[in-house]
């Protein structure tokens, strides 16, 4: 009965917060189970429970009772969307501000005082509290974040430790407008510039990326569907972002799928939109955007020039065409090689070689990325070497920002002329240009539908 009650609320809690709990212990199943051969999997850690067919997501539910009386039932969800963050209430956040650094210094105290004398149970309700007079235009600012700890003494909360490391950080740091612990966050003083939101590139993806944030947040989830939703490829994109476990791949299987052109570009779109939503339910939006390559796109969404739906259409046929413009498995159209030296320096050994290279990439004054064939490439990667740079090849399928993605341009630039741009008082700062872009839609089409080749 004990477990029949427990997989029921199991089997609920799953279907609500549409998340897929762990089963202990199974990381290593048995190998004559065969389940890399089949639809199964024992899943070993929490993963988003994503929605990929029009069917409902279903539990089933079975407790087995030592007498012979044995219960089976099977759940369904009674909504497809998410509507709440799926706290599991481990972490809680004491805000507490002032108008002046002693009066903060007092009401640290006063809150070691409480805090430390209230019994586990209170604490997330006067964590709420202090959260609900926090006033975020005060001067003097001060936040503490306390853990849930299980141990030998049974659950409860790292109160003492984060307070003292409050109380001995504040006396440490004196006047300093802005110091963090751990667990501790100060900040005095108005906010020194604008906010910006700086979106990644290709190479930036991973295995299981953000996988618990898209477990909590509703529109984390829904960005991950909406992605998926333009996604052909033969696995759907959700599994190749957080692969299912023993799934018979090894480590590095799950990283060549994903790394793949054609999957990479909408994977990073997906999660870079669910955690642009996620800042934006906490208060924090862009007054300036840009994004490195790829990244550009989420930009144009993120400063509202452009919705999602258009946003993961784009990525879809981004990532595909260039891709198919990368050649054939194991022979990629090019490479790529990062080199650590200045900039002119690179400029001058591509002149002094003859090399049939493009600076690709500016990242920094001192480190930037050549771009071209494979015979140039591997000659630049000798030179760079002769003079002492630190180089890295890439791990991409073409040349990127260089003229051997010609093939993806032009169709991608044609598809462009379809979309609709609604330009905004948001700066999205081109990374051909390093201006702002242009407000008139067929500027923003050339400009954008030459991206793919031209240097970044």
């Amino acid at each position: 009965a004990a477990a029949g009650a427990a997989g029921l609320i199991k089997a609920v809690l799953a279907l609500q917060h549409k998340v897929l709990p762990p089963t202990l212990k199974a990381d290593d199943p048995d190998p004559d189970l065969q389940l890399d051969k089949g639809p199964f999997y024992l899943n070993s850690r929490t993963r988003p429970w994503f929605r990929t067919h029009k069917a409902p997501r279903r539990a089933g539910v079975s407790a087995f009772g030592f007498g012979g009386s044995n219960y089976h039932l099977v759940l369904e969800e009674y909504a497809a969307r998410k509507t709440a963050v799926a706290w599991d209430g481990s972490v809680e956040i004491v805000a507490l501000s002032e108008d002046s650094p002693e009066n903060l210094r007092q009401a640290l105290q006063a809150a070691q005082t409480l805090l430390k004398a209230a019994p586990p149970e209170d604490l997330p309700h006067l964590a709420r509290e202090y959260r609900r007079d926090y006033e975020p235009g005060h001067p003097h600012r001060l936040l503490l974040v306390l853990n849930r700890v299980e141990d030998n003494q049974g659950p409860h909360w790292n109160t003492d430790a984060v307070l003292d490391e409050a109380a001995q950080a504040f006396t440490a740091n004196g006047e300093a407008p802005f110091w963090h612990t751990r667990a501790c966050f100060y900040g005095s003083g108005p906010r020194p510039g604008r906010m910006a939101f700086l979106f990644p590139g290709q190479g930036s993806q991973y295995p299981d990326m953000a996988r618990d944030l898209v477990a909590w947040f509703p529109e984390a989830l829904e960005s991950l569907e909406s992605a998926a939703r333009h996604f052909s490829g033969e696995r759907p994109l959700t599994d190749l972002i957080y692969p299912r476990p023993s799934s018979g791949m090894t480590d590095r299987d799950i990283e060549e799928h994903l790394r793949h052109t054609a999957a990479a570009q909408p994977a990073i779109g997906a999660v870079s939109v669910a955690m642009e939503k996620i800042l934006r339910r906490f208060g924090l939006a862009p007054e300036a955007v840009c994004g490195h390559s790829y990244g550009e796109l989420v930009a144009l969404y993120s400063a509202g020039w452009i919705d999602a739906e258009t946003l993961h259409a784009l990525s879809a046929l981004r990532g595909r065409l260039m891709a198919e413009a990368g050649g054939r498995p194991g022979e990629p159209n090019g490479a790529m090689l990062a080199v650590k030296a200045p900039l002119d320096d690179l400029d001058r050994l591509i002149d002094a070689e003859s090399l049939d290279v493009v600076l690709a990439n500016r990242n920094s004054p001192d480190q930037g990325i050549l771009s071209g064939d494979t015979e140039s490439i591997q000659r630049a990667e000798a030179a760079c070497k002769a003079r002492q740079y630190r180089t890295v090849r890439l791990p991409v399928s073409a040349a990127f920002h260089s003229r051997l993605v010609e093939e993806a341009r032009a169709p991608f630039a044609d598809a462009l002329q379809s979309v609709v741009f609604r330009p905004g008082p948001i700066p999205v700062y081109s990374n051909t240009t390093a201006a702002p872009y242009p407000a008139a839609p067929d500027a923003i089409r050339s400009l954008l539908g030459q991206h793919l080749r031209n240097p970044v």
